[in-house]
């Protein structure tokens, strides 16, 4: 039972939607708050945090702005007295055409890009964790990925895995694998990094969730 979540979906015949969220705390209630909000991040339009009116149709839905997706969350969470616990989150986009990246971060590190040519870089990271101020204020940044290009993100489960002298894992060394790992699939840098974070944590043992997520641009 654990408090992370990821998703990626499609919003239209063109973007993507997709989302990495990590719930305070541990155990069950983590966990039941963390299938709420998948279901409240579906794609059906009439019940789902993912759209809003048409600003020229208020019948018909559009995808709304990703900022506008986390500030609803955000306010939805902070008037609810009956939720006690806040999350981190990042929700974005991907145009599969340009390969445009349209996110917002939440209290949560932003995406790691990792540019054919050049060294893996960790984008814009800002905005406070969800539901923990009713003023917050988020902002919406864009990542455009070329053909060969990946975007990497993750919960802090896996910075913060600590070795068996209470040493976290850290960003640099996710960076380091990441570079590593470029010759590798998708799937076997993600695989690189959750093995060298379970060789780093082996003594103490992993005490939080660990989730990633991965995209990669090939055409």
């Amino acid at each position: 039972m654990g408090g992370d979540a990821i998703n990626v979906f499609p919003l239209d015949d063109r973007r993507v939607g997709l989302y990495i969220l990590d719930v305070s705390g541990h155990g069950v209630a983590s966990a039941l708050l963390s299938v709420t909000l998948t279901h409240m991040l579906s794609v059906l339009p009439d019940r789902s945090f993912l759209y809003q009116a048409a600003a020229d149709n208020p019948s018909e839905y559009e995808i709304a702005p990703t900022a506008e997706v986390i500030a609803r969350l955000n306010k939805h969470f902070v008037s609810n007295s009956g939720v006690s616990r806040f999350f981190t989150m990042i929700y974005g986009t991907m145009d599969t055409q340009t390969g445009e990246f349209r996110y917002t971060a939440a209290g949560h590190l932003g995406p790691v890009h990792l540019s054919h040519n050049s060294p893996p870089r960790i984008a814009e990271t800002g905005g406070m964790p969800i539901g923990l101020l009713d003023n917050a204020t988020f902002s919406e940044h864009r990542v455009t990925l070329l053909r060969g290009d990946r975007l990497y993100l993750c919960t802090d489960g896996i910075i913060e895995a600590a070795n068996d002298k209470q040493e976290e894992f850290g960003v640099e060394r996710i960076l380091e694998i990441l570079e590593e790992s470029r010759g590798l699939t998708l799937d076997g840098s993600l695989s690189k990094v959750m093995e060298r974070v379970e060789e780093w944590s082996a003594g103490s043992g992993v005490a939080d969730d660990i989730s990633m997520l991965a995209i990669e641009r090939c055409e």
